[in-house]
């Protein structure tokens, strides 16, 4: 790094100006033995702190809130909430937790307003959804602080829908380490549409929604009967109306389209020489 390296005397510490500076910090980072789980090849730092780079991080704080989790990075709800606050985007902020689990009624909000937009957002996390979820006494955290769990879920909704051009798409870890990886999916991201300010969308254009954004991942003109067909089985499955289920289906349609797929190839080698697949949908000539 040497030569190329400029290194300036301020808050930030060291400024990277060219990639050849990234790479060597890179190395420099993964050798000290000081670097969290996954970040420990160069490889794995360089983009934990390009990635915090792009959103406002300094290295040393990339490589500490920045997760990789399931191959994605993410970060951790304290980080995201500092750089929303940073931004100065943020007018007010508050986080309830209300009810107990003894009662049933455990629930954590989420209350956000941007400066220049008169409504707040509002998101909510409760003891039901974790458990439509599979979430609440998952073992780790879930059983260890469900409270905690269920304030960072609230808390990632709502930063993430207000504040989707500060994080960058980026999503909140304490989230994406409870995201299915396989194709056995299963609801995992309720919405809470009574907390949303616009309408509440019909069935009818859920179910359209979420065909097209089926055929938009398998690259394929799936037909809506088919989506819609193995959507009720899952919500029979997860004792969920089919109201809800299709919101967490959107929400989550990259593990929907991959269930859907394992379900309807599953379904072909049980119907073996019929010649054509159930639940596919045929494609336009």
């Amino acid at each position: 790094m040497g030569e190329k390296m400029e290194v300036m005397e301020v808050q930030r510490g060291v400024v990277l100006r060219t990639i050849e500076d990234l790479k060597e910090v890179s190395k420099y980072f993964a050798a000290s033995g000081l670097m969290p789980k996954g970040l420990e090849k160069p490889e794995a730092v360089f983009v934990a702190i390009q990635m915090g780079l792009e959103i406002g991080l300094g290295p040393m704080q990339a490589v500490q809130n920045v997760a990789v989790i399931n191959g994605r990075p993410s970060v951790w709800g304290d980080a995201a909430l500092a750089l929303i606050q940073g931004s100065g985007y943020l007018e007010d902020f508050d986080e309830q937790i209300t009810g107990s689990i003894k009662g049933n009624d455990l629930k954590a909000t989420c209350t956000a307003r941007r400066k220049g937009r008169p409504k707040p957002v509002v998101r909510e996390f409760s003891l039901e959804d974790a458990k439509l979820a599979g979430l609440f006494g998952k073992t780790g955290p879930w059983s260890q602080y469900p409270k905690r769990m269920m304030q960072m879920r609230a808390r990632s909704w709502a930063l993430r829908d207000l504040f989707p051009d500060v994080l960058k798409g980026v999503r909140i870890a304490e989230e994406a380490q409870d995201m299915p990886v396989d194709a056995e999916w299963e609801p995992a991201e309720p919405v809470s549409t009574e907390a949303l300010a616009e309408p509440v969308i019909s069935e009818d254009d859920l179910l359209e929604d979420l065909t097209t954004a089926v055929r938009d991942v398998l690259k394929e003109d799936v037909e809506q009967a088919a989506v819609k067909e193995y959507a009720e089985l899952c919500a029979e499955n997860a004792g969920a109306t089919m109201t809800k289920l299709l919101e967490q289906a959107l929400a989550n349609v990259d593990g929907f389209a991959s269930s859907f797929l394992a379900h309807r190839t599953k379904a072909a080698k049980d119907e073996q020489g019929d010649g054509e697949l159930p639940l596919k949908g045929k494609k336009e000539k």
